[in-house]
């Protein structure tokens, strides 16, 4: 059989994705939805969150450029090819027995806004998602505060206290529809 592809010199083979540049961007795309939500403008944190050394404006992935200008979320953003969204969309509560990846993504966001003193956010989107839908990892607590129907919970080890962290995920346009400054007033 003659291979067409190879006597015209096409590559058939899929480009390989440098997960680095296609984080960065995710995060970058994020900075300014939260940045047009809050009204603060954010930044990339410099190697997104894999310092040496962290300052609560250098943990997360994003954070507010001006230090004056106070965001009540440490933000972890995660951009993969695939991770587990039947856990999701089934609406039944996971675990971490689930094995499921969000569960992972969401204790690093959780050990994140500990050490932060803040709320933990959890940004994620995998390729198969349309272009303006994220889902969002937030603490149960929260989502109870600001009245948001999850559509599915969990719980996640938290590794300072060795106790389990009640935590919700929805989509991130049910957070980004309410005003930031009732988000902060009822999370206060």
């Amino acid at each position: 059989m003659i291979d067409f592809a190879k006597e015209l010199g096409i590559n058939m083979k899929p480009s390989k994705v440098n997960g680095g540049v296609k984080g960065a961007n995710f995060e970058r795309v994020i900075a300014k939805l939260l940045g047009t939500w809050s009204g603060i403008e954010f930044a990339r944190v410099p190697k997104s969150g894999g310092l040496g050394w962290k300052t609560v404006d250098t943990i997360g992935d994003i954070t507010p450029k001006d230090r004056s200008k106070k965001f009540i979320f440490t933000v972890e953003c995660k951009n993969y090819k695939d991770f587990k969204l039947p856990d999701l969309q089934s609406g039944k509560h996971i675990t971490t027995y689930s094995k499921g990846q969000l569960l992972k993504f969401m204790q690093q966001a959780l050990k994140d806004s500990v050490l932060a003193e803040k709320e933990p956010l959890l940004i994620a989107k995998t390729s198969g998602m349309r272009t303006n839908d994220y889902i969002a990892g937030i603490s149960l607590k929260a989502v109870k505060l600001l009245d948001i129907t999850p559509y599915s919970m969990g719980f996640v080890p938290n590794d300072y206290t060795g106790e389990h962290t009640a935590v919700a995920f929805i989509y991130l346009s049910s957070l980004t529809s309410i005003l930031y400054s009732d988000v902060v007033s009822k999370l206060k």
